[in-house]
């Protein structure tokens, strides 16, 4: 069993990682803010300039009505304020105010400015609201994912886990975790409303006082200044709290029991957490923000799986009849574990309609218990081709397009006798289809007498975009795969030989050049909708 430090270990990497993107967020958050300080004092200063005489600009006369002119200009301001609220789902609320505005044959000079300055605040906590969200909804992903692949390749076995879909997704998201029930949007627009109030006040004690501009700029500054702090802290804290939702989630389904607090101990570590450090918690006690990080803002703490030893630990593992449990290669990355998840994930309902289809042609499913590629054999095929990579692409690159270009994981072979053949892959392809699947490559090397591997083999996209691979074969091409399978084996292998593969290549066409290529199959003709992909 791992002990405590290695999961303490993991999981405070895991966090890390998620922390430098919030961080990384905050960052071009800050840069929003102060491009719209600098607008909001470009605005007020050419406000001030338009209206104000040599005795400056008092209340009254802030007060006055724009004239036609100046009104007609004003509607082009806000038309371009609903467009831009449109285009960046803004507040319908806002869009609303807008157009109700726009409809007014009597605006202010006062009104005028507090509209625009009201908009830059709704842009920005617009696009504040929108980015956050996306921001927690990746952390969510992210940290629930990688848990995951953490507690499995700890423990060394897999399991199916049941995925995120959006619907589950949209109820995390609307969680409240706080004290006073505020969810993360509530705090954008309590935060937003009193800039506003902040700023209207500032604009019209300047009027009131018959100053110049430059100290309400300066104190409105101030004002965004405040926001953008709250907003970073904001954005931290519902981090910190997402990514702990989503270890419970985790750990809930893969059936942990206890967890245990992981703090970072350094010189920026409170008493609190310094306190809770190490402490252990059963999973029915796992509340966020009480019993569970984050404990106040900007905490950076995070919990690990907590487990006394690992008797039955397989046993609680399991969910339900339908959870499919796999063993974890130590050589399998993150990366690698993602892919074989959604394999394992996706194979259900694909192994469904592979039955529909064998119940409708004149040919049955062979080999069925080996449909799902085994996770050691997956690993050692994603290491394999994404090292043929790595001359050329990054660590990453070179996994995600070796687990994005593989299609194998999931694998069907369908049998049927030669005369029959060429009629059982139309129907195949017909049934599919008929149920929404697509081909999307189809490569025949049966007519060819002198390929080492003669049949036809198809990649198929199921409806929700899962791609797997569909093999046809006659009892005399399977026979000659299975003849060939380990001289193809030895053949990949990086320490043969140029001369061995030249040997094991006449080896494997020795062997299927006595296959009798059935009727009509030169009708097949390959293409590939994969290609460039």
């Amino acid at each position: 069993m791992k002990n405590s430090a290695y999961w303490a270990n993991r999981m405070r990497i895991l966090e890390n990682s998620l922390n430098k993107k919030s961080y990384e967020y905050v960052k071009n958050l800050e840069e929003q803010y102060n491009t719209a300080i600098a607008e909001i004092d470009r605005k007020i200063a050419a406000w001030y300039q338009r209206f104000a005489d040599n005795n400056g600009l008092t209340l009254s006369e802030a007060k006055k009505l724009l004239n036609s002119e100046e009104l007609k200009e004003f509607r082009w301001t806000v038309a371009d304020y609903i467009r831009h609220g449109q285009e960046n789902g803004l507040s319908a609320n806002w869009t609303k105010e807008l157009e109700n505005v726009s409809s007014r044959v009597h605006i202010s000079r006062l009104d005028s400015l507090k509209l625009q300055l009201r908009q830059e605040a709704e842009a920005l906590h617009g696009g504040q609201l929108n980015g956050t969200e996306s921001l927690l909804s990746d952390i969510y992903r992210e940290g629930y994912t990688h848990t995951a692949f953490e507690i499995q390749k700890g423990l060394g076995f897999g399991q199916s886990l049941t995925g995120i879909n959006s619907n589950a997704l949209k109820k995390v998201l609307s969680r409240p975790w706080t004290a006073d029930g505020q969810t993360f949007r509530d705090r954008v627009w309590t935060n937003k409303n009193a800039l506003v109030n902040s700023v209207n006040t500032q604009i019209t004690q300047m009027l009131m006082r018959g100053e110049a501009p430059d100290k309400a700029i300066k104190a409105i500054t101030h004002q965004f200044q405040v926001s953008k702090s709250k907003a970073g802290r904001l954005v931290m804290t519902e981090s910190a709290a997402f990514s702990s939702f989503a270890q419970k989630d985790c750990f809930e389904e893969l059936g942990v029991e206890k967890y245990e607090i992981i703090e970072s101990l350094d010189n920026e570590t409170c008493e609190l957490c310094g306190a809770l450090d190490g402490k252990v918690f059963k999973m029915s006690e796992y509340q966020v923000g009480a019993t569970a990080p984050p404990f106040h803002p900007w905490c950076r703490g995070c919990t690990a799986p907590y487990f006394e030893d690992m008797k039955d630990i397989g046993a609680r593992a399991v969910r339900d009849d339908e959870s499919k449990e796999y063993t974890v290669p130590a050589d399998m990355n993150y990366q690698t574990w993602d892919a074989y998840n959604q394999a394992v994930h996706a194979e259900p309902a694909i192994t469904a309609a592979m039955r529909q289809v064998e119940a409708a042609v004149d040919g049955n499913l062979t080999g069925l218990d080996f449909r799902l590629k085994t996770p050691e054999s997956y690993t050692r095929k994603i290491n394999t081709d994404a090292k043929d990579l790595l001359a050329t692409k990054s660590y990453e690159e070179a996994y995600a397009y070796a687990t994005s270009h593989t299609y194998d994981a999931v694998r069907y072979t369908i049998l049927s006798e030669a005369n029959e053949f060429t009629e059982t892959f139309s129907k195949s392809v017909y049934e599919l289809q008929k149920m929404g699947y697509n081909i999307s490559r189809v490569k025949n090397t049966l007519p060819n007498i002198n390929a080492p591997y003669r049949g036809v083999n198809t990649v198929i996209t199921a409806p929700n975009g899962y791609r797997f691979e569909l093999q046809f074969h006659t009892p005399e091409s399977l026979d000659a795969k299975n003849k060939t399978h380990l001289l193809y084996e030895e053949s990949r292998k990086d320490s043969t030989s140029l001369e061995r593969r030249i040997e094991l290549d006449k080896q494997m066409k020795q062997i299927t050049k006595s296959i009798k290529t059935p009727k009509g199959a030169e009708t097949i003709s390959p293409f590939d909708n994969l290609k460039g992909k």
